[in-house]
Formats: structure tokens, sequence, C-alpha cells
């Protein structure tokens, strides 16, 4: 699959983030509001951090910490691994798998761009599948299949 992630597979219009000083449930709302998993941690432009989750579970949750008093930049992944904005869909999902998480950053030099899922990555390989297997059929049960 080398289709670019940007803009072929993920929007650049919205970037779901909370600054650091935000509380964990801050950041549990806007997932909630935005249906998506994670959300960024931006200190101004700077990206310092993303909280999934699966770190407000297990980091807040799970062991009785208080949602409100909890910051972001103590539960969040510091520092995440992005890709840029120009790779394949092949380089993310061959980083997420290797890596073990299911969400992506992708930066333009210093700038956050975008965000890419393992959801997203499915939906785009699910619609490549589905369209090589049109062209399959079409080239063998075309128009013109059987006539002499």
């Amino acid at each position: 699959m080398l289709r670019k992630l940007v803009p072929e597979i993920v929007n650049t219009s919205v970037l779901i983030s909370v600054g650091p000083d935000a509380s964990a449930r801050d950041a549990a709302v806007a997932m909630a509001t935005h249906r998506v998993g994670a959300v960024l941690v931006m200190d101004g432009k700077r990206l310092s951090g993303i909280i999934t989750e699966r770190d407000i579970t297990a980091r807040v949750v799970a062991i009785g910490r208080n949602p409100v008093a909890t910051r972001a930049d103590e539960i969040m992944t510091p520092d995440p691994h992005t890709l840029p904005a120009n790779a394949s869909a092949t380089e993310a999902l061959n980083l997420m798998q290797e890596e073990g998480f299911r969400h992506l950053p992708l930066v333009d030099g210093d700038r956050v761009v975008s965000m890419v899922s393992m959801r997203d990555l499915h939906r785009a390989m699910h619609d490549q599948m589905s369209r090589d297997l049109s062209e399959r059929d079409a080239y063998i049960h075309g128009e013109n299949y059987g006539v002499a």
C-alpha cells in the first residue's frame, strides 16, 4: 500500500489537542466529543505528547486517580514517534506494529499536521482491496467476456 498518508488517508483540517496543564478529564471529554481515541498534547505549537484512551484507563481510572486533578503532562506519552505527512501508509503501519501503538502524529517539519490511527489505515486497506477486486473482476468478466 503506497498511498500517501496526507492527503489520501487522513484529514488535516482538524487536530484534537489539549495543553499540558489540561486535566485528564479534559482530554477524555475532547476524545468523547470528537469521537477519537487519542489527543495530542501541545505546548503552544510544539508537540509534547499524546494521550490515548488506554492512558486514561491505565494511568488514571485503574489506579484511582482523580481525573480532574490529574494533569495531561502527568499521563501523556512524551515525545511520541512521528512520521512526515508525505510518508506512505505502509511506513505508518510498519512503525505502529513494530512499536505497538495505534495513533501516530504526522508532521511537516516541526509542525503537526494530522494524526493517523490504525482505524484510518484499516479503512484505507479495505478500500484499496475493494478497488483491486473490482478492477480484477472487471478485467476477468469485462464487457466483452465470452463474446466470439
